[in-house]
């Protein structure tokens, strides 16, 4: 094993040079994270029945939500899901995310720690073709949320900072 002495800034001293004890300097942040989701608009919010009704010409749908840290000391993944289809990829953040990096996989945050994305409705990487197409461009999804705090308590991570929401549903349906 390789050793180091402790620079003279660390160390307390008596008179004589000699070592009586360390300083050391422990930052303990026990900050909750915050997750929230935000009801998707197209152009309309889905509300509190989930139901968006999308007119000829709507072509996207913003996808939002919140996953936030005080100090970002966090990382977070967010989860849209279609019927039983499964995760929808380009509304989703499949892979534990820091809270203070942005953007990711297209969603950008804003100071408030608030993230949103505009998705295509239809078509290649959409909500409603994604993983595999939907008829009629009518489509219902879930999602979900998780905060993960990066802070440890000494022996295991501090779960108990973390965060999740309530999962939420929405559905499109085109008007015609």
């Amino acid at each position: 094993m390789t050793t180091q002495a402790s620079p003279a800034a660390h160390r307390v001293l008596n008179g004589a040079g000699d070592t009586l004890g360390f300083r050391l300097h422990v930052f303990v942040d026990n900050s909750l994270c915050e997750a929230q989701i935000f009801d998707v608009t197209a152009p309309a919010p889905s509300g509190p029945c989930g139901f968006i009704d999308y007119a000829p010409g709507t072509t996207t749908a913003r996808v939002s939500f919140q996953a936030r840290h005080g100090h970002q000391y966090a990382a977070f993944w967010f989860e849209v899901d279609k019927g039983s289809s499964g995760e929808v990829a380009p509304a989703s953040v499949p892979a534990w995310a820091p809270v203070g990096l942005s953007p990711v996989d297209g969603f950008v945050r804003d100071a408030s720690s608030n993230w949103a994305k505009d998705v295509p409705i239809t078509g290649p990487g959409s909500l409603v073709d994604s993983p595999a197409p939907c008829p009629d461009g009518r489509a219902a999804f879930a999602e979900t949320i998780y905060v993960a705090a990066a802070a440890i308590d000494g022996w295991q991570r501090a779960s108990w900072l973390d965060a999740s929401a309530t999962p939420k549903a929405f559905a499109l349906n085109p008007t015609h």
